[in-house]
């Protein structure tokens, strides 16, 4: 989800958001000692504040230069149960992540006020990876990964928005 701030004719101020919550469970629905059951969930959230320089153009069309900044959170969390034991797996795989990138971009109006658009982006980002937490038996074990990665790459938006300008 983007929300656009006009601050004049040729400026604009930009935030995106995003929340993926995704959960899944398996259960044998056995019963006893065969019991097992599994439960993943993975969470994203991410947030984007930038900003957009427009350029005249048509009527129709508003093309448009920018940058923006973009925080992220990616989170596990793994519990596998039995009928004498449970262990829970937080953040394999997990990470934040921090990054820049310039922008460029259009939107058309094929009605007033009513348009799609498309955006390219040229960015860098660092990716932290997060602790990994383990609980067994009624301990926790933690294990800090101090891994991290420094990415510089094209992004294509491949979706077409649509927007409404009030």
């Amino acid at each position: 989800m983007r929300g656009v701030y006009v601050i004049s004719d040729n400026l604009q101020l930009k935030l995106g958001f995003g929340l993926s919550i995704h959960k899944d469970v398996n259960d044998n629905n056995e019963t006893g000692d065969a019991w097992h059951k599994s439960t993943n969930r993975i969470s994203l959230f991410s947030i984007c504040p930038g900003i957009n320089y427009v350029f005249d153009g048509t009527n129709k069309l508003a093309p448009y230069i920018g940058g923006e900044l973009g925080f992220g959170i990616y989170s596990t969390k793994v519990t596998d149960e039995s009928e004498n034991n449970k262990t829970i797996t937080k953040n394999e795989g997990g990470f934040n992540t921090f990054g820049v990138a310039a922008v460029a971009g259009f939107n058309y109006y094929f009605a007033k006020n009513i348009f799609i658009g498309a955006e390219v982006k040229l960015g860098v980002d660092m990716q932290v990876d997060k602790k990994l937490s383990v609980e067994a038996d009624g301990r926790t074990t933690t294990t800090e990964t101090k891994s991290h990665s420094l990415n510089f790459q094209p992004q294509a938006v491949p979706s077409l928005r649509l927007g409404w300008a009030f």
